[in-house]
């Protein structure tokens, strides 16, 4: 059945673009790679460094075939998985969808692998987001700023009727220009979870300065967790100054997360950054917001602590499509330590 939607995907862009003059195709690929050295009180240890989407050793290739006009178009990518992983820098075809748009740009209908974030948050998690999924996505803009979709998962097996239900997303997204934005949705899952209900948003009224915010509430689980995460910072000039905020909640449990940061540019090409981590736990399997940290922390944590503190300093260079980072993070964690990194980033 997936393999249907794939083709039918290629059938709506063929037979879209076929009656549009002057389509354009673009090229892209992204890859990182780089090194940690963890220096934990139980021994040094060489690892993969990985702060990004595509993951330390892994590239990313993208193809979009467009219409000139934009109303159709075709988008493919390429991930090779990266280090840590059991198939090291095998290529999954992650993205591969055809999109059209009709009735004056009205609506708008993707079929195939997906990669929309058209309803979704968008401070880090993207709560409602349908990247990578398998299935049909329609969205309807009724007035300007206003949007409304639905995500229809594909099942990868025609008896598993139930997968029909199980991750369909509705969502609803208002923007106003200079002023902000607002998105809620819901996730349906399996009756085990129940439901996700997500919200988030932006606001940009304020010169210089950044707030977003989004959360989810699962319904009919055993523990109903619910996340909040905020998002703030202000530049001055070359400095910016911000910080992360992030609560976990689940039954008796809340984690909560602060995350200060600064950064300064001294040219075009070099910045520097300074970050502290603190986080309380009250819960038994880890820190749910050890993802704020700029460098995997909890690889070096050691375990589940009612108070931990880290902090860092980095150097970003970059020039020509390209990123350097060189960085320093400590944990104070009781199994903690010191963890020297160096990444590499290129955009093409």
């Amino acid at each position: 059945m997936r393999r249907a939607i794939l083709l039918l995907a290629v059938f709506l862009v063929v037979g879209a673009l076929a009656f549009a003059e002057g389509p354009v195709a673009t090229f892209g690929a992204d890859a990182y790679n780089g090194i940690a050295i963890a220096s934990p009180s139980t021994g040094t240890t060489v690892a993969a460094y990985d702060y990004s989407w595509v993951g330390a050793g892994g590239m990313d290739a993208k193809f979009q075939y467009t219409s000139a006009d934009g109303n159709a178009g075709l988008r493919v990518r390429m991930r090779t998985t990266p280090e840590g992983s059991a198939t090291v820098g095998v290529a999954n075809l992650n993205q591969f969808n055809a999109f059209g748009k009709f009735f004056n740009g009205m609506v708008t209908v993707r079929a195939g692998v997906l990669d929309d974030y058209t309803t979704a948050t968008g401070v880090w998690n993207c709560y409602g987001n349908t990247d990578g999924a398998v299935g049909l996505y329609a969205a309807v803009a009724p007035v300007a700023g206003l949007t409304v979709g639905y995500f229809q998962p594909i099942p990868a097996a025609a008896k598993d009727v139930a997968k029909l239900i199980d991750g369909a997303k509705a969502g609803v997204a208002y923007s106003m220009s200079g002023i902000g934005s607002v998105v809620a949705g819901a996730v349906l899952t399996s009756a085990t979870y129940g439901m996700q209900i997500y919200f988030g948003g932006s606001v940009s009224a304020v010169k210089d300065l950044s707030l977003s915010f989004e959360g989810a509430y699962t319904t009919a689980s055993a523990n109903s967790p619910i996340d909040f995460l905020l998002n703030a910072g202000y530049s001055m000039g070359a400095l910016s100054v911000g910080s992360y905020v992030g609560v976990h909640s689940a039954g008796s449990e809340l984690d909560w997360g602060l995350e200060p940061t600064v950064s300064y540019k001294v040219t075009d090409n070099l910045t520097v950054n300074a970050i502290v981590n603190l986080y309380g736990l009250s819960s038994t399997t880890g820190n749910k917001l050890v993802w704020m940290s700029p460098i995997d922390a909890g690889a070096i944590a050691g375990g589940v602590e009612s108070f931990n503190f880290g902090g860092g300093v980095s150097v970003n260079y970059a020039a020509s499509g390209a990123t350097i980072t060189i960085g320093d993070f400590f944990s104070g964690a009781t199994a903690g330590g010191n963890v020297v990194y160096v990444g590499m980033e290129f955009a093409l």
